[in-house]
C-alpha cells in the first residue's frame, strides 16, 4: 500500500548530502512509520534485518547484537524510561500529532541522530536545527501527504493545486484547442500524434496526467509544413501561431485560444505576441545517420537556438543549466548575438535544424523540449493508431510505447508523491468567457 510513499521518501533522502554512506540499518517496531522507513531504506539498499544499528519506533527492547540505535518516541516520560534501560540508544522526541512533519523529515532526523548523536542523548527537531536541519517537505504538502496515507492511499495522489476549479477549467480549455486541431488535421489529411506528457497521460491515465494541464502534439516534417498553412481552417475562436502569422514570435508553433491569457516566465515579457491559452505543435526533423553526425547536428542546433532565444529574451548567452561553458565562449556568443539581426539568426536556426531534407532513417526533436534525448528511428512516424484521452480517441504513433520508453524510461512508473504539483509556472492566467462545446 505504501510503495509510492516509500519511493518518494527514499528519493528525497538522497537529496540530503549529510546522509551519504549510511550504515546498514534495521527497523524495530510496527505501524505506518516503521513500514515506510523499512521500505525507503530497502530502496536505498541499506536495510538489513540483522544490522547492528537500528531505528526503533517506540520499542524499548533492543537485542544484544545491536550496538547503536535511535528510539523514536512522542513521550518524554517514555523517553526517560527508555534511556535508563539502554546506554547504546539515543532518543528522538517527536510530536506524533504534528501533521506538518512527513516521514521523509522524520527519517532524516532519525538518521542524523544515528550518525551524529551521542548514545544516551535526547534529541528533538529543535535541538538539531543548529546543525542546519530544515524540513524538505513544506508544512502544507506534509499535511496533504499525511492525509493521503491516513485515507489508505486511495486513488492517484496529487496536491490540491491540481484539483482547483481554475486548474480543471484550464484543462478543459486545452482540450477544446486539441479537439479543434484534431478536426482541422483530419479534414485536411494531416497526420499527427499526441506527444510528450500528453502521450504519457493517454498511455498511463487515459487522459491528462492529473497534475498537468499541458497539451503537446508532434508531426513529421512533411505534415508539419502542410499544417502551418491551415490557419484559415480554424474556427474564429482559435489562432494558429507561427513565426509567419505572428510577427513578434520567432520560435513557437502553437494553437491559441482567443479571448484568454496565459503567460509563463519567458512569455510574460512578450506583450507583442498572442498570449492566449495554447497547445504546442512540435516538428520532428531528420538528423544524421551516424552517432557522430547526430552529436554534431545537436550541438549546432543548441548553439543556434541559444542565439535566437537570448536575442529574443534580451539576455546574455549562459549555456544550459549546469553546463561549464567557457567564459570566453559565452562572451563571444553574446557579442555575436548582439551584432547579428534577428532575421538572420532565425534563418540560421531553421537552416541548421532542417539541414537534412530527406529521410535518413533518424529524427530528433530539434524544435522541441526533448532534443537532449538524441535521435530515434524515423520509422516510428510511419504508422499511427489511436488512444483514449479524456473520453475521446486521438491519434498516436503506433510505436508510442517505444517512443515513451525513449523519452522517459519506465514510463508506467509514477513519479514520487512529493513531486506531483502542477508542473508549469504560470505567471498570468485569464480563462476567458468561453462557451464550451
Amino acid at each position: 500500500m505504501y510503495e509510492q510513499a516509500a519511493l518518494d521518501i527514499a528519493l528525497r533522502l538522497k537529496e540530503d548530502k549529510r546522509l551519504t554512506d549510511l550504515p546498514d540499518v534495521r527497523i524495530i517496531g510496527d505501524g505506518r512509520g516503521a513500514e515506510l522507513a523499512k521500505g525507503a531504506l530497502e530502496i536505498l539498499g541499506v536495510y538489513d534485518s540483522k544490522a547492528a544499528t537500528a531505528l526503533s519506533f517506540n520499542e524499548p527492547q533492543l537485542d544484544d547484537d545491536i550496538y547503536r540505535a535511535v528510539i523514536i518516541t512522542a513521550s518524554r516520560h517514555t523517553a526517560e524510561k527508555l534511556r535508563s534501560r539502554s546506554t547504546k540508544a539515543s532518543l528522538l522526541l517527536v510530536n506524533e500529532s504534528d501533521s506538518g512533519l512527513y516521514v521523509t523529515d522524520l527519517l532524516r532526523l532519525a538518521l542524523w541522530v544515528l550518525i551524529k548523536g551521542k548514545p544516551g542523548g535526547v534529541y528533538s527537531e529543535a535541538s538539531v536545527r543548529g546543525a542546519g536541519f530544515e524540513r524538505l517537505i513544506p508544512k502544507d504538502d506534509a499535511e496533504e501527504l499525511n492525509a493521503y496515507l491516513d485515507g489508505g492511499c486511495e486513488g492517484v495522489f496529487c496536491f490540491s493545486d491540481a484539483k482547483s476549479d481554475e486548474f480543471l477549467t484550464l484543462q478543459k480549455r486545452e482540450l477544446m484547442i486539441l479537439e479543434e486541431t484534431d478536426r482541422v488535421c483530419r479534414e485536411n489529411g494531416i497526420r499527427y500524434s499526441l506527444a510528450g506528457g500528453t502521450l504519457l497521460g493517454a498511455a498511463r491515465h487515459g487522459g491528462f496526467i492529473p497534475w498537468d494541464y499541458d497539451i503537446d502534439i508532434m508531426m513529421s516534417p512533411e505534415d508539419f509544413d502542410k499544417f502551418c498553412t491551415l490557419g484559415d481552417k480554424y474556427d474564429d475562436k482559435f489562432f494558429l501561431q507561427t513565426p509567419q502569422t505572428d510577427k513578434g514570435n520567432y520560435f513557437f508553433t502553437k494553437v491559441r485560444l482567443n479571448g484568454t491569457l496565459m503567460t509563463t516566465e519567458m512569455t510574460d515579457k512578450l506583450d507583442n505576441i498572442h498570449n492566449g491559452i495554447f497547445i504546442d505543435i512540435f516538428r520532428h526533423s531528420f538528423t544524421a545517420k551516424t552517432k557522430a553526425g547526430q552529436r554534431a547536428h545537436m550541438l549546432f542546433t543548441k548553439c543556434a537556438r541559444s542565439l535566437v532565444y537570448n536575442k529574443w529574451n534580451g539576455s546574455d548567452v549562459r549555456g544550459a543549466k549546469g553546463s561549464k561553458l567557457n567564459p570566453a565562449i559565452r562572451m563571444a556568443a553574446t557579442a555575436l548575438k548582439r551584432a547579428l539581426p534577428m532575421g538572420f539568426l532565425c534563418r540560421l536556426q531553421k537552416g541548421i535544424i532542417d539541414f537534412y531534407k530527406k529521410d535518413t532513417g533518424y529524427m530528433y526533436d530539434g524544435w522541441g523540449q526533448h532534443m537532449n534525448r538524441g535521435a530515434f528511428p524515423s520509422a516510428w512516424f510511419e504508422k499511427y493508431t489511436e488512444l483514449d484521452f479524456e473520453g475521446r480517441r486521438f491519434p498516436v504513433i503506433r510505436e508510442y510505447e517505444k517512443y515513451l520508453s525513449y523519452l522517459y524510461g519506465d514510463y508506467e512508473a509514477l513519479p514520487p508523491l512529493s513531486k506531483r504539483h502542477i508542473s508549469h509556472d504560470i505567471i498570468r492566467l485569464d480563462l476567458g468567457d468561453i462557451t464550451e462545446r
